[in-house]
């Protein structure tokens, strides 16, 4: 995951697949990591999950998808992949946090 860079227009928006990887070990809210594997197996992007205790919803953050992969439709794919799979498994719900500059 460390060989994961996002592009230079999104640096401002997006943090490095390691910055979302210590959250994950060191956050107190419970993030858990999702690698993005190419059909080759090559890691090709991130994506992190949690669960919130108060509403029981589910929330998807720190997606990335390496800057020399974009435009293939593997966010896309890694987006729906989650929703479908072990992010959705108990909940009924599923949030996106956004972050929205002026």
């Amino acid at each position: 995951m460390a060989g994961l860079n996002v592009s230079d227009a999104q640096r401002a928006w997006v943090a490095e697949a390691t910055y979302y990887l210590a959250l994950c070990h060191y956050s107190p809210t419970g993030w858990r990591p999702l690698a993005v594997y190419d059909q080759q197996g090559e890691a090709v992007g991130f994506l992190m999950w949690a669960v919130d205790p108060e509403d029981a919803s589910v929330w998807l953050g720190g997606i990335m998808i390496d800057g020399r992969r974009q435009g293939q439709g593997l966010g896309r794919a890694a987006v729906t992949a989650a929703i479908y799979g072990p992010v959705r498994a108990g909940t009924g719900s599923l949030r996106f946090r956004t972050l929205v500059r002026a």
